[in-house]
């Protein structure tokens, strides 16, 4: 029998497009900004997997102590999804649009940044 080097095999899996794709820039400074006026704070999350699910990015809004999370945005190709802690998952135009229509979470003077 030939001495032949056995080498592990690779199966290469399809290219999968995320289900959360990123944000642009502009839409993270107006979320951080947003956050601070409201006296909470914005968490960027990076390449995570929730329940099976592929996101670039998730924005979730917390308290500044980051102990409760009160609103998760993320971005598909449909549009912004914004998801309150006790409701169900919206589709929005902009991060503007999800932060605005968060009900608990209008910070005081917040019409001034839908401008």
């Amino acid at each position: 029998m030939p001495n032949t080097p056995i080498l592990p095999t690779r199966t290469i899996s399809p290219v999968k497009t995320p289900f959360g794709l990123s944000f642009l820039l502009e839409d993270l400074v107006f979320a951080r900004r947003w956050a601070e006026q409201a006296g909470l704070a914005l968490e960027i999350a990076l390449d995570r997997t929730v329940d099976g699910a592929e996101f670039e990015e998730l924005l979730r809004v917390t308290t500044r102590d980051r102990a409760h999370c009160l609103l998760t945005i993320w971005r598909t190709e449909r549009g912004v999804v914004g998801q309150e802690a006790r409701g169900l998952p919206l589709i929005y135009g902009s991060v503007r649009a999800a932060l605005a229509a968060a009900r608990l979470l209008r910070p005081r003077g917040w019409q001034r940044f839908l401008r």
